[in-house]
């Protein structure tokens, strides 16, 4: 009797496990170069109103249409202008920037990926809560709900994590010089700022079908604070050249974790929607 035998591959004694995150270590980048600087003094260019504060019944719209020149409030008092100073480039005779040479040392680190990588996973988890608690203001339920809580934080560190490591991944910091204008400043003028001081006075309180009490608030106005900017331009007079130190990757940390709060918190809106109450 004849027997037929089917050969089979061998039987692997090993299994393949996932392969453990590698992050890339930063690197620190120092140079030292020298350059010329235009030369700056500094020079009065005019005075604005110094920041004041006027109380409602100083008859504001009416009699006084504009803060007054001397006030006191809080155990404090303001009065008179206030000088406005810049830095005004020193000129030769001929009426070019003077300029001066400088010896500047620079130095830059790339972006770390592992601390980047772990920001962005807490931030991404904690306004994952954050959105899916907001949700539920949408689906009419409590403010925590654990399943869309934890959903929500899982799916917002595993986004945030992914995020900060791939905007930090391959970063290099690159030496580029970059063209600067010299610039002459002008005071124009200035502008004022008008900020009221409210508060809430309560009118009366009842209490409605359900027996819960519920009470009515009016806004009052204190008074009014009076903030003052000058209004400067600015002429080119010249231009100079420095050394800079930039990242090759765009997406800075303050970007990074704009983007993961943004995208988590939609996130946790959307599953606590899902999900429901």
């Amino acid at each position: 009797m004849n027997v037929q035998s089917t050969k089979r591959p061998p039987v692997s004694q090993t299994s393949k496990t996932p392969s453990k995150v590698e992050f890339e270590p930063p690197e620190k980048v120092t140079i030292t170069r020298t350059f010329d600087v235009p030369v700056t003094t500094s020079e009065r260019l005019g005075s604005i109103p110094s920041d004041d504060y006027e109380h409602a019944w100083g008859g504001w719209g009416t009699t006084f249409p504009r803060t007054r020149q001397h006030d006191c409030y809080g155990g404090s008092c303001n009065a008179g202008p206030v000088a406005v100073y810049r830095d005004v480039p020193v000129y030769n005779d001929d009426g070019a920037p003077k300029m001066t040479t400088i010896t500047e040392t620079l130095s830059e680190e790339s972006y770390n990926q592992k601390n980047r990588s772990l920001v962005m996973a807490g931030v991404g988890a904690a306004v994952g809560v954050a959105g899916s608690m907001l949700g539920g203001a949408f689906v009419g339920g409590s403010a925590l709900h654990p399943l869309a809580a934890g959903t929500s934080a899982v799916a917002g560190a595993v986004g945030g994590f992914a995020l900060g490591y791939n905007t930090a991944a391959g970063d290099k910091v690159e030496e580029v010089w970059e063209t600067r204008n010299i610039s002459h400043p002008n005071m124009t003028g200035y502008t004022e700022t008008i900020r009221p001081d409210t508060y809430q006075e309560l009118i009366g309180c009842h209490e409605d079908e359900n027996g819960n009490r519920d009470c009515d608030y009016r806004t009052r106005v204190r008074g009014y604070w009076h903030d003052y900017s000058p209004d400067i331009s600015w002429r080119t007079v010249g231009t100079y050249e420095r050394p800079t130190l930039q990242h090759t990757n765009k997406i800075g940390g303050l970007g990074a974790g704009l983007i993961t709060g943004g995208a988590a918190g939609v996130a946790g809106v959307a599953i606590r929607a899902l999900l429901g109450a």
